[in-house]
């Protein structure tokens, strides 16, 4: 096409944010995590396929996607340690 990249081209049939967010996964996320932090999931998740040239994506799919991304976010941060205080060494 006229001096557009494929991924500019594929870039075009991305879904819309609000397409993504209208689907009952977005909604469901939009409920438990927020309306602000479910479209920013959502556009990352765009901006991550706009970036490696994804087209063709549902917006079934983009919400999905942003339920991991929300999920992973929320994920506990801590990890469990192991206290070997007690354990001999032998040498």
């Amino acid at each position: 096409m006229h001096g557009h990249s494929t991924a500019e081209r594929r870039a075009r049939w991305l879904p819309s944010v609000d397409k993504a967010l209208r689907t009952k996964t977005g909604q469901a996320l939009a409920r438990r995590f927020g309306h602000e932090p479910t479209v920013k999931a959502i556009r990352e998740v765009l901006g991550t396929a706009r970036r490696d040239g994804e087209g063709d994506i549902t917006p079934d799919a983009v919400a999905l996607g942003a339920e991991a991304v929300l999920e992973a976010a929320d994920a506990p941060r801590l990890k469990p340690v192991f206290n070997l205080t007690g354990t001999a060494l032998h040498t």
